[in-house]
């Protein structure tokens, strides 16, 4: 990790993509926990302000194929390793949306991102609670916010309360 961050310190965004681990091997999390804990060692040392440290951020990525209780275990399990916001996927095969804010709800997260189809990026979107309402209520996962008809939403992320 100390490696990988100096080579590419002079860069302005950095995405690191672990493997899948199960919320049930308890020493696979820990090894990720390190594995993060190292990262943020490193972002405050090497930034030499606190700006950069501010800017480390995890995401959880839950699929909304799973069933609520499902993703409200491995939401409690993962928030061990200081996870910050959650990234729903698979929106467009979920049987239903209110998922997603039952479960942003009682994990305590922002939601950062939802994923409404095969089409990659096109089909990734920031998660605003407007939309998440909007796609509930109309149960059309797949249409972007930006498609005829709907006003685009500014690029921030909503917290679910």
């Amino acid at each position: 990790m100390t490696s990988a961050a100096q080579r590419l310190s002079d860069l302005d965004l950095v995405l690191i993509d672990t493997s899948g681990r199960s919320h049930r091997d308890a020493e696979r999390l820990v090894e990720l926990r390190s594995l993060l804990e190292a990262a943020r060692r490193i972002e405050k040392t090497s930034a030499g302000d606190q700006e950069a440290l501010r800017g480390l951020e995890t995401h959880l990525v839950l699929s909304c194929t799973s069933a609520p209780q499902q993703l409200v275990e491995v939401g409690e399990k993962f928030a061990a390793v200081g996870v910050d916001r959650i990234l729903f996927t698979k929106l467009d095969e979920a049987v239903g949306l209110g998922v997603i804010l039952n479960v942003a709800r009682r994990l305590n997260l922002q939601m950062s991102y939802l994923t409404t189809g095969q089409n990659v990026p096109d089909d990734i979107e920031v998660g605003h609670r407007r939309r998440i309402a909007e796609m509930v209520l109309d149960g059309t996962p797949g249409i972007s916010p930006s498609a005829p008809g709907r006003g685009a939403y500014p690029a921030s992320i909503d917290h679910v309360s």
